[in-house]
């Protein structure tokens, strides 16, 4: 008796959890949208160096992000974007080191739409990023085989739609070690560290 009650138990709760799947993908495959947007951010290490003192490193981003679902949305993405590291004092006080690392980046984000009209959306969103090196520019200091090939962490953010205008700012919170090898890194940063990045970008929502 026991073994067909539970076996009657699972087969309801398989029943509304396929009721809750199919709704679900039917939402996402019913709403859908195109989000290219163009962008700068800032970006800093989270320690400071043994020398010297960790700056901040401006950068620039461009790409597109992919929405789908209404209310709630599952928001795949690709950019290409420049950021890097800064630091100063490690060669003489009043020298300072910027390095521009460029990146494929990313993300994938769970999104809300806490007001949701045609006219205006606000939104937040959380999710993680993924950073792929593609290249470090020249440096007495750096190069590609000091970072490690693959960094990234959460991202945080908030954003508003006005009609098809998006505007976007969002925090990335670096989890992944930033250094891979290499004196110069182990010497400024022994225990390694992580890079902290702030994006703000305006786009083009277009729904499909």
């Amino acid at each position: 008796f026991f073994f067909f009650y539970n076996c009657s138990h699972i087969k309801n709760l398989s029943f509304v959890l396929g009721i809750i799947l199919n709704s679900f993908g039917q939402q996402i495959s019913a709403q859908r949208a195109i989000n290219p947007k163009i962008g700068f951010n800032y970006s800093r290490l989270a320690d400071e160096p043994t020398v010297g003192k960790t700056k901040t490193k401006g950068g620039c981003n461009i790409g597109a992000d992919f929405r789908f679902g209404d209310r709630f949305q599952f928001v795949p993405g690709i950019h290409y974007a420049t950021h890097g590291l800064a630091f100063s004092g490690s060669q003489s006080p009043d020298i300072d080191n910027k390095i521009s690392v460029h990146y494929l980046k990313v993300p994938i984000v769970g999104n809300f739409n806490i007001f949701n009209s045609d006219l205006f959306k606000l939104r937040v969103y959380g999710g993680f990023v993924t950073n792929f090196v593609l290249k470090v520019d020249a440096s007495s200091f750096i190069n590609k085989d000091n970072l490690s090939p693959i960094n990234g962490g959460i991202r945080l953010g908030t954003g508003i739609d006005l009609g098809a205008l998006t505007f976007d700012l969002n925090y990335e919170i670096g989890m992944l070690k930033y250094f891979d090898k290499g004196a110069v890194p182990a010497l400024l940063y022994p225990n390694n560290t992580f890079n902290n990045v702030l994006t703000l970008s305006v786009g083009v929502r277009v729904n499909r």
